[in-house]
């Protein structure tokens, strides 16, 4: 889970929405596999960045693109 109580906020416009809802969907396991999409895709970046730039750590706002 991404910053779990952290106070940190993610906003993701729709197309990023609309991209993990397409690589996350399997026929078969359903939106199972969502979980590992997310995190390999975003939670990943996300914390990256995080790591390299400081932002955040007052609580403040990201945006995914």
């Amino acid at each position: 889970m991404l910053c779990p109580g952290g106070g940190f906020d993610l906003e993701v416009t729709q197309e990023v929405v609309e991209f993990l809802l397409r690589e996350g969907f399997d026929p078969y396991l359903g939106a199972r596999p969502l979980c590992r999409t997310v995190e390999s895709h975003l939670q990943d970046a996300v914390v990256r960045d995080l790591f390299a730039t400081g932002v955040g750590r007052d609580g403040s706002t990201g945006s995914g693109r």
